[in-house]
């Protein structure tokens, strides 16, 4: 599932490389989901076992957890699909891919909006694991 879900990161992000979220993307509205997607804590392994591997940089701890947050900018179409996703660098690259997978995934059939034209929307992750 993950070899899938890289996959599908790498795809949403080399589709359209000529257009860029703004700078700013506290301005962007947020992704309008149709269900919002249930974030289960399964989701966290990975992250986790990156973490471990030393392929990331230490993560915040939050009330005795380790705890990594990720923005992400996502291009909707006309139609309502997604053509591309920009995850913030948070200096762990197969995270950042990771979390742009999911978020397709999460997409697919799931965004309510459908905008006249190419439009940039954010969205957020949060990883927690540990004790």
């Amino acid at each position: 599932m993950v070899s899938l879900i890289m996959a599908l990161a790498v795809q949403a992000t080399t589709v359209a490389p000529d257009v860029g979220p703004p700078r700013d993307w506290s301005a962007l509205a947020p992704l309008p989901f149709v269900n919002q997607p249930d974030y289960a804590a399964g989701l966290s392994a990975f992250v986790e076992d990156e973490v471990k591997a030393g392929h990331c940089v230490p993560p915040k701890r939050v009330d005795g957890l380790s705890q990594i947050d990720i923005s992400l900018a996502v291009l909707v179409v006309p139609g309502g699909s997604v053509k591309r996703i920009v995850p913030q660098a948070i200096d762990c690259p197969t995270v950042e891919q990771y979390s742009a997978g999911l978020i397709l995934k999460m997409s697919r059939d799931n965004i309510k909006a459908s905008p006249a034209t190419d439009t940039w929307y954010r969205t957020s992750m949060t990883y927690t694991w540990g004790k």
